[in-house]
């Protein structure tokens, strides 16, 4: 389809420009890397608390692992769904910490 994959509407899922890339890797690092450190008292670089969003939230590791590659400079394409999926990861890490520290 034009522009990318079927979104879950079953229209087609657009291609975001280049700041998708940007948009997606502070909402999948930035929560992660807090989560980390919270969690562990230790700072990780982003590329790890990509890794660690993996690891911790499996539904979110092919984003979080594009976003990765992304990072590098590897030719990555981010989608509205892509972006959605990473606006939500934000919310999945804020509840899980709310969750280990209590309200």
């Amino acid at each position: 389809m034009p522009g990318g994959p079927a979104s879950a509407a079953g229209r087609p899922d657009l291609v975001v420009g280049p700041s998708g890339g940007a948009i997606a890797r502070w909402f999948v690092f930035g929560p992660a890397r807090l989560h980390y450190t919270l969690a562990r008292s230790v700072i990780i670089s982003k590329a790890a608390a990509g890794e660690y969003l993996a690891q911790l939230f499996p539904g979110y590791a092919d984003l979080a692992h594009r976003a990765v590659r992304w990072r590098t400079g590897e030719a990555e394409r981010f989608t509205a769904t892509d972006l959605v999926a990473a606006g939500d990861s934000v919310n999945v890490v804020a509840d899980d910490a709310w969750r280990r520290i209590g309200n």
